[in-house]
């Protein structure tokens, strides 16, 4: 089989049987640096297609147009983002009593991410073909890649129940998000000059 066939197998396996899809993916073995190179060129595809949406979507306003970085800057804090989540997929799985390491954390927060990115750039072509199913196939996306996740974490792990991983997916992902907010507000990122 093909390199290209088995990555559409496993994209397809996602949707029948998630968990063995990620029993698959961790099996590789890949090495980290292959693991990370996949997040890395993920996160350049996702930048590029945010700044070809933006571009090319005639409505957005000059506000968010100046609060959007720059596709570099987006794949860096994206990247960053990932790294994050990777040390905590690894860490809070560990500490709610998993048994993952944090290759296979990496393995599956790379492999999802470039799922998302696969998704997302399917959204761009819906988006320009019928642009009121963008909004649907989007948060569409958003749900089938937390479920996915989900069970990779849970197979990851060693977990018994995938509501609970998804329970702690939220949870953990709401504090991180509160705490990248805090930082680029630090960093300067988003502000558009004082009134």
């Amino acid at each position: 089989m093909t390199m290209s066939a088995s990555a559409k197998s496993l994209v397809m396996l996602c949707f029948r049987d998630p968990a063995e899809a990620a029993r698959q993916v961790l099996d590789l073995g890949l090495p980290m640096g292959i693991a990370l190179q996949i997040g890395i060129a993920a996160a350049l595809i996702e930048a590029v297609t945010v700044a070809v949406l933006l571009e090319f979507s005639g409505g957005v306003s000059p506000e968010i147009m100046s609060a959007t970085p720059q596709p570099f800057a987006l794949a860096a804090i994206q990247i960053g983002v990932m790294v994050g989540s990777i040390i905590a997929t690894w860490l809070v799985g560990r500490a709610l009593g998993g048994t993952g390491d944090l290759l296979g954390s990496a393995t599956i927060v790379t492999a999802v991410y470039a799922l998302y990115v696969l998704g997302r750039v399917a959204g761009v072509f819906v988006s320009a073909l019928i642009p009121p199913l963008s909004v649907l196939l989007v948060l569409g996306v958003v749900l089938w890649i937390v479920w996915v996740f989900a069970h990779g974490v849970r197979v990851l792990h060693g977990f018994h129940s995938t509501g609970l991983v998804v329970l702690g997916i939220v949870l953990s992902a709401s504090a991180l998000l509160v705490a990248l907010s805090l930082v680029l507000v630090m960093l300067g990122f988003g502000q558009t000059g004082s009134a």
